[in-house]
């Protein structure tokens, strides 16, 4: 890599570095979810209680028997809190945990991912280079993606495989096939597709992407590689946390909007039986899956297959459905129920931190949410004229957005605007794409003008 890639690689890392590590730091507050990630290691708040769920980041954790939980949850963010546990076992006393090791774990993939990207666009120029890493980092350190490092939420895990996957891909696009360039693709795309079961279905896009860049053998084996290893991650997924997500999205979702709920009741697995849980989510007293055996029997009956059947044949309630959520959550970038920022920070509760880029794009999205599928769409055709190789990243690019945002609006009905990171994330790729595209072409035009033009001539020494 060349001095620009490490002069924007350095300036990168003294940016995150800063926003993640110095006071005050920010994060994400516990929405409930760490205990999933946090049980195993034995880790809970050193206080020895959770009054600031939701409204304050909790940065110091202690190791005691009482935090003991096997989730039997299945998520690559494992890995990352297995890394940021040993790391902390060498560095501060056996039953203390700071959470910034879990933001330095994740950033420790994240600059891996930038570096990539530096090396991979160092044959395009030093517009480029300059272009995209400024992109990166302007857009990267956003408290609305960068917080989620020091959390324990698995989206953590997909925000730092998407970049690396995608690093990859460009790498892969720009300096061609290699052993190391498609080891570091597996490794990206599985940790993406890992993290949750939301994310598997981007492995069959990034399987075809992968064989489209490269051509080769190898791609073929890599692209199998992370099929068979999102076949494996649902087989061994407990089937009783899909009942959660399910019973929301069919109770409180679906059925309070349905003229016809027994109906659609039937279309999908539950009964009349059921009728009295149309209104409420599972978080309520009463709720079904409140009972370990209930929630796998309902699991059963109620399959992704007969969601998708439904979907299909209610296309006017699934438009209906997509576009409710471009209007009401796709502007919700930042996580609203959610603080930013520690106690001891001398912050109100529930306090977010600066978020300039996403705070504008909300604004406009909020006032024209048609410009997200307006844009994808324009960039698809740009892409789909120019059909050179890094076109076909971008391209792929583009499908794992609709594929993200289509398995969160129809997947999901509480956590919806959360669930659209993703989303967002493969949205804001595609902008870095388009400002380094505009700096490669703003440089050869700029040559020309500045050798043609008079004025530049007269001035010239004779």
């Amino acid at each position: 890599m060349n001095r620009t890639g490490w002069f924007l690689a350095a300036a990168a890392l003294c940016c995150f570095s800063w926003r993640l590590f110095y006071p005050p730091l920010i994060g994400l507050a516990n929405n409930g979810d760490f205990g999933k990630i946090a049980g195993p290691f034995r880790l809970g708040p050193a206080s020895g209680v959770s009054d600031d769920r939701f409204f304050f980041v909790t940065r110091d954790y202690k190791r005691a028997p009482e935090y003991i939980w096997d989730s039997h949850y299945r998520s690559s963010e494992s890995l990352f809190a297995l890394a940021a546990y040993e790391l902390s076992r060498v560095f501060q006393r056996r039953d203390q945990f700071d959470i910034r090791w879990m933001g330095l774990v994740h950033l420790a993939v994240i600059m891996m991912a930038f570096v990539w990207l530096m090396a991979a666009l160092r044959p395009l120029g030093t517009a480029a280079q300059f272009a995209a890493g400024l992109a990166v980092i302007a857009i990267l350190s956003d408290a609305a993606y960068l917080a989620y490092c020091n959390s324990f939420f698995t989206d953590a895990a997909a925000l730092a495989g998407a970049l690396l996957v995608t690093a990859v891909l460009v790498d892969l696009a720009v300096r061609g096939s290699s052993t190391p360039r498609l080891a570091g693709f597996v490794l990206g795309a599985l940790l993406l597709e890992s993290s949750k079961t939301q994310h598997v279905l981007l492995a069959l896009p990034l399987a075809i992407l992968v064989w489209l860049v490269a051509r080769n053998r190898r791609a073929i084996a890599a692209g199998a590689i992370v099929l068979a290893g999102g076949i494996v991650f649902i087989a061994v997924s407990p089937a009783n946390y899909r009942a959660d997500p399910i019973f929301n999205l069919i109770f409180y979702k679906l059925t309070p909007q349905s003229a016809a709920p027994l109906d659609d009741l039937t279309a999908l697995g539950p009964g009349a039986e059921d009728l009295r849980y149309v209104g409420m989510h599972a978080y309520m007293p009463g709720s079904l899956t409140s009972n370990y055996d209930a929630a796998l029997e309902f699991v059963h009956r109620v399959s992704m297959g007969r969601l998708a059947r439904f979907y299909l044949s209610h296309p006017k309630s699934t438009g209906a459905i997509l576009w409710r959520d471009l209007v009401e959550n796709a502007s919700l970038i930042q996580v609203e129920e959610l603080g930013n920022y520690t106690a001891d920070s001398g912050l109100a509760p529930h306090s977010h931190a600066p978020a300039y880029w996403t705070d504008a794009r909300s604004k406009l999205l909020q006032r024209a949410p048609w410009l997200a599928p307006l844009w994808l769409v324009l960039t698809a055709t740009v892409c789909l004229v120019v059909r050179s190789r890094t076109a076909w990243v971008c391209l792929g690019v583009i499908a794992m957005a609709a594929i993200e945002f289509v398995v969160a609006s129809l997947g999901d009905a509480l956590d919806t605007s959360r669930h659209l990171l993703l989303f967002q994330v493969m949205v804001e790729v595609t902008i870095c794409f388009a400002i380094t595209a505009a700096a490669r072409a703003f440089k050869p035009v700029s040559v020309r003008v500045h050798r043609w033009l008079p004025a530049a001539r007269a001035w010239k020494p004779a």
